[in-house]
């Protein structure tokens, strides 16, 4: 890690997801399952740590519009 470099994140760092409170609701244990392999995933690739928590928050409230 002594050689590593910084990069740029192409997400908002203040991103405040939204409740979509009148969307169609979707398959939850699909997503759940997917948000479970990309968490997986984190352990070797961390610089996806901070998308797959934004995403993982809409696991018991999921709409259309979270997909």
């Amino acid at each position: 890690m002594v050689d590593c470099r910084p990069c740029e994140t192409p997400i908002d760092l203040k991103h405040i997801p939204e409740n979509d409170k009148e969307g169609a609701t979707t398959d939850k244990g699909q997503y759940q399952r997917l948000v479970g392999k990309l968490i997986y995933l984190t352990h070797t690739r961390p610089d996806i740590a901070y998308v797959v928590s934004v995403v993982s928050q809409f696991m018991h409230n999921l709409k259309d519009s979270h997909l």
